[in-house]
């Protein structure tokens, strides 16, 4: 009887945490949201900015979205390790970003970057 009572006790307890363990697991424990920090107009297209911070999975990252006429994503680009936008600008078909990282030092890197929107569209569009 009394091994039949700690055999029972011993199932309920693994049973329970168990359960906690798949409902934990289950939680989105570092749930990272896209915060928009800047948006361009492209003629017919868009472009957004979003800053995703890091967490223990990542880093953070600039991502650039380039948005067609009907809102959809033509492509998105992530640059990881920045987390602060200094400038962009647009000319032709080509869009240049100044990305830095504040986080790790009083003196940031800036790093330039550049995107070719024709290169982008036309792999988009299939050709």
């Amino acid at each position: 009887m009394k091994e039949t009572n700690w055999i029972l006790i011993v199932s309920m307890v693994v049973l329970v945490l168990g359960l906690i363990t798949v409902l934990f697991c289950l939680r989105p424990i570092f749930d990272v949201k896209p915060t928009l920090i800047k948006k361009m107009s492209l003629g017919s297209k868009k472009m957004e900015f979003y800053y995703i911070g890091g967490n223990a999975t990542m880093n953070d990252c600039i991502q650039v979205r380039l948005i067609d006429d009907g809102n959809h994503i033509v492509f998105s680009k992530s640059y990881e390790g920045y987390n602060f936008l200094m400038t962009n600008s647009f000319s032709n078909d080509t869009v240049l970003i100044v990305l830095s990282d504040t986080s790790k030092n009083y003196f940031s890197r800036q790093d330039t970057f550049l995107l070719i929107i024709n290169d982008y569209m036309d792999t988009y569009l299939g050709k």
